[in-house]
């Protein structure tokens, strides 16, 4: 069996298939490069996600190996052998499944390689996400495969490719956060949220399912007799239908543990970026000496979620490269900290500079970017006051940016 595997993965579309999944799955999990992977649940989802991307790929040659023996003109050949059809199907889809297997365990493999040096958040669930994964692009394969050799059609591969494409994609990406909805799908949206959760008993429930619809589509073109679908269809409903009934919060939810805090002295992030409390504490504890003595000035560091209203200065939790390395140089990383907290407060008011100037003050130069003469005589003048003034002057600044008060704001111009 595994000679003639082998020779149908040479022979077939299976290297194609590798390497198409592996370069297409690398690119669509790493953005161009510059997005980190970690931690493992945010890995697992978006490598879920990439099914999206890589599925339609996979039912399109799958269903032209499946229809390769019609488009050379022995399937009538074929079927006077001694081997049964279940058993050329089965061959052609454990060929095209292990194909892209293939090219998954290289994404795995590289990820696993990036992600593990660095001690990431391991909970969430995470392996159950991978093997539905695995189990989902059979699916895919499954549907080529029946499909490619129950209809005569030379482009069936490339129109199902689109047609997937075509239905689930923006069914898929419109329900963003839903989730949940989709748990009868082997899709998910790209994670952006806060972590999440999965369960085992649901993940089972949906693997089960899964593996019912790759038996029946196979079975829909290999037995000969009605009677013998009977059996798979009837299992396959029956997982679907409760699947299906399985309420949302029971399919994924929010990782509360993964959202406690993790913390040294003044500097806190959540358990799922643990590992990013030594890439940040030093800039993190230089922003906050650097306004120690400022009236209501932050007094920790804390994950942008936290933040509210108190002010804090919040670590981004964005400050990495796929390789782990700080994305920023010092003075970046310690602006990026703090821009959430002097911006996004009075996006829509006219702060009249006042941020710039701040920012500029606290950091101890202005970003070419919002350097303007304006910018720049302001931050002058406020440097040419005695400390104690400038405190003050920093603190009132704080206090009119946290309120958005027009009238606060006006007395800065």
């Amino acid at each position: 069996m595994t000679r003639v595997l082998w020779a149908e993965y040479r022979r077939g579309a299976g290297p194609v298939i590798t390497g198409v999944t592996a370069v297409v799955s690398l690119l669509f999990l790493y953005d161009g490069g510059v997005d980190w992977p970690g931690p493992w649940m945010r890995f697992a989802m978006n490598f879920r996600a990439m099914l999206l991307v890589v599925g339609p790929v996979v039912v399109a040659l799958a269903a032209w190996q499946a229809g390769r023996d019609r488009h050379h003109g022995v399937d009538e050949l074929l079927t006077s052998t001694a081997r049964a059809p279940w058993r050329r199907v089965a061959i052609t889809w454990c060929s095209v499944t292990g194909a892209a297997w293939l090219g998954m365990l290289v994404t795995v493999a590289v990820n696993v390689a990036v992600i593990a040096p660095h001690g990431s958040y391991s909970g969430g669930g995470w392996p159950w996400t991978i093997a539905g994964t695995f189990v989902g692009i059979g699916v895919h394969t499954a549907l080529g495969v029946a499909l490619g050799s129950a209809l005569p059609v030379r482009l069936l591969g490339p129109a199902l490719g689109l047609g997937l494409v075509v239905v689930f994609e923006p069914m898929v990406m419109s329900l963003g956060g839903g989730t949940g909805q989709l748990v009868t799908l082997p899709y998910f949206p790209r994670l952006l949220g806060p972590p999440i959760q999965v369960w085992a008993s649901t993940q089972l429930l949906q693997l089960a399912w899964f593996a019912s619809l790759i038996v029946l589509l196979l079975a829909a073109v290999a037995v000969r007799r009605a009677r013998r679908l009977v059996a798979p269809t009837a299992v396959t409903a029956v997982l679907g239908t409760v699947l299906a009934l399985v309420p949302v919060a029971e399919v994924i939810g929010q990782d509360m543990r993964a959202s406690e805090l993790v913390c040294v002295p003044r500097v806190c992030v959540t358990r799922a970026d643990a590992d990013l409390l030594p890439l940040v504490t030093d800039a993190a504890r230089r922003m906050l000496d650097r306004v120690a003595d400022v009236p209501g000035a932050p007094v920790e560091a804390l994950p942008s979620t936290r933040a509210g209203m108190s002010l804090p200065v919040s670590v981004p939790d964005d400050v990495r490269t796929w390789s782990g390395r700080v994305r920023h140089n010092d003075t970046e990383l310690r602006r990026s900290m703090i821009s959430e907290l002097l911006y996004s407060p009075c996006a829509r008011v006219d702060t009249y500079s006042l941020p710039a100037v701040v920012e500029g003050w606290w950091i101890g130069e202005i970003s070419p970017k919002k350097a303007s003469q304006r910018v720049v005589a302001r931050l002058a003048r406020l440097k040419q006051l005695p400390v104690a003034e400038q405190n003050a002057w920093v603190g009132r600044a704080l206090s009119a940016l946290r309120v958005c008060h027009p009238a606060d704001l006006r007395s800065f111009r």
